[in-house]
């Protein structure tokens, strides 16, 4: 049957495609955390006018010397930001998509060969309706595990640590 190793041992085999995807939320969970900080320094640097490294820095690439325009910086900056982690979530995805597609379709071959060595008494028992409503249920539960695990294991330890 279909047990946690037999899951794990599924998950293995991919396991270039989960550390890709993995690195990707890493990354994704890097460019998020700038962008709220845009704000603070905006506020404090260009609207209240005190000193810090914000606008010293954005002069260092371009001289502006209008308070719109370190605005405008920022909401570019922000989008900017926000499109790459897009893109690459979408990326992160389609990879984890591929992976549990695999591995759906491995447990179902794996369910169905085992449903070929059942008694017929089983299926009356039961019923087939039953039997394949079951196993419906039972590999989304599990594809719905895996799916939330997958792309994210290397983010979830990351936050274990930090707190």
């Amino acid at each position: 049957m279909i047990t946690f190793n037999y899951l794990l041992e599924q998950v293995r085999l991919y396991k270039k495609s989960i550390v890709i995807a993995n690195i990707l939320a890493i990354v994704m969970t890097l460019i998020s955390v700038p962008v709220p900080l845009f704000i603070p320094h905006l506020v404090d640097e260009v609207i209240l006018g005190k000193e810090g490294s914000f606008i010293s820095i954005v002069n260092q690439f371009i001289e502006v010397n209008n308070p719109v325009y370190y605005i405008v910086i920022v909401f570019i900056l922000t989008i900017l930001l926000r499109g790459i982690r897009s893109y690459i979530d979408v990326i992160r995805r389609v990879i984890v998509e591929g992976v549990i597609e695999d591995i759906r379709l491995e447990m179902r071959k794996k369910i169905l060969n085992h449903l070929k060595d059942v008694s017929m008494s089983e299926y009356d028992i039961l019923g087939s309706g039953a039997i394949s409503s079951k196993m419906t249920t039972d590999i989304a539960s599990v594809i719905k595990f895996l799916e939330g695990s997958i792309g994210f294991i290397a983010v979830q330890v990351f936050t274990l640590i930090r707190l």
